[in-house]
């Protein structure tokens, strides 16, 4: 029997969490969906009562529950888990998440009601992980439950033109709950990610490594015509994620990297300043954070002179960098002080810019 749907979940230590999204998983159920439905959990050797949590729902959901020997990595962990599905699409939820109300439901027709269509963006809304509790209690009055995704947006619409009526681009195509995807396509491409993260040792050390997922999605879905759920189906819950001190790096190194990779695939030039520019407007205190508190992690990925050299001709990234740079207040002389650049060197660099731009559009 096929599923039409995969629920697919990687999960590593976070038990109590694992317990929190099963709930918000089996408050969906009915029996009907019991025979649309598979949950399949890749417990990355979690050292913790995971599978005791997992256990306890096993008479109650289809679960199908498997355990790394070791541990793998959380993108090699987050390729590993479809690899045991056998449903007609995928969908992979992080194990702090929870599932809306009703939601479950009205995925799985949209689903069943499809024609040809391979794959969906799926609206989700960020929540504090501190409200799950009290959601699960059945107050929903501590939800913000605001979808990532606009509600001017057409019922289908090709992938890459689907960036510009989402809220933060770097947010919604990082997350690995944003897409619901044909399980034959994504296998076509699966082997070759896998690959190369599994037993590689380099989860978050390089772009493959951080976002093979995204970089398999871009592969399926450039120039193709996906379909939209734009109501928020599942929370994002902010608060647990132990990677969230990286982002800061990772946004302005390896995801521009990804967005480099969707030009090689044939998105347009336009699409991607739009997209690098967005990125650019929305992250003026993380690169400033990166820049002026650089860490361990950052000194071995980030370099401000990379990163010149990359976007020197985009107004975008001058006009950021020019928002981040610190004074010489002690000197109460206006200096910039970013990795050595005078003040007018800086600004002789900003102002070729200016003028490379300006050739352009004549």
């Amino acid at each position: 029997m096929e599923f039409i749907l995969s629920i697919c979940i990687p999960t590593y230590n976070r038990a109590d969490s694992l317990g929190q999204l099963l709930t918000s998983i089996h408050r969906n159920f009915n029996e009907e969906l019991k025979e649309k439905v598979e949950i399949i959990i890749s417990d990355n050797n979690s050292p913790d009562h995971s599978y005791e949590v997992v256990a306890n729902f096993q008479d109650q959901l289809p679960i199908k529950y498997f355990r790394n020997g070791s541990n793998i990595g959380v993108t090699a962990n987050i390729l590993k888990v479809t690899t045991y599905a056998k449903g007609k699409y995928g969908w992979i939820i992080g194990d702090d998440d929870l599932l809306a109300e009703d939601s479950l439901k009205n995925i799985v027709e949209t689903l069943e009601n499809a024609k040809n269509t391979k794959g969906f963006i799926i609206g989700f809304s960020y929540e504090k992980s501190e409200i799950k509790s009290s959601v699960l209690e059945g107050d929903s009055s501590c939800l913000n439950h605001e979808s990532q995704i606009s509600d001017k947006i057409p019922n289908n619409i090709l992938w890459e033109e689907s960036f510009s009526y989402i809220k933060r681009p770097d947010g919604f195509l990082t997350s690995i709950v944003s897409h619901i995807f044909y399980l034959k396509d994504w296998n076509k491409y699966l082997n070759t990610y896998l690959g190369q993260v599994e037993g590689q040792n380099n989860a978050l050390e390089s772009t493959v490594g951080t976002f093979a997922y995204l970089m398999l999605w871009s592969d399926m879905f450039a120039g193709k015509s996906l379909g939209v759920i734009q109501e928020p189906v599942i929370y994002f819950c902010i608060g647990e994620q132990k990677w969230i001190g990286k982002w800061k790096t990772i946004s302005f190194t390896f995801l521009l990297d990804v967005y480099s990779y969707f030009r090689k695939l044939g998105v347009s030039d336009n699409i991607i300043r739009q997209l690098t520019e967005q990125h650019f407007k929305n992250n003026k205190d993380t690169l400033k954070e990166v820049i002026q508190h650089p860490d361990e992690y950052s000194s071995r990925h980030f370099s401000l002179g990379q990163l010149i050299r990359k976007y020197k001709d985009s107004v975008a990234f001058w006009y950021l960098l020019s928002q981040v740079v610190s004074l010489d207040q002690q000197n109460n002389v206006r200096k910039v002080t970013i990795y050595g650049f005078s003040s007018k060197g800086f600004y002789k660099i900003f102002l070729k810019s200016l003028i490379v731009q300006f050739l352009k559009k004549i």
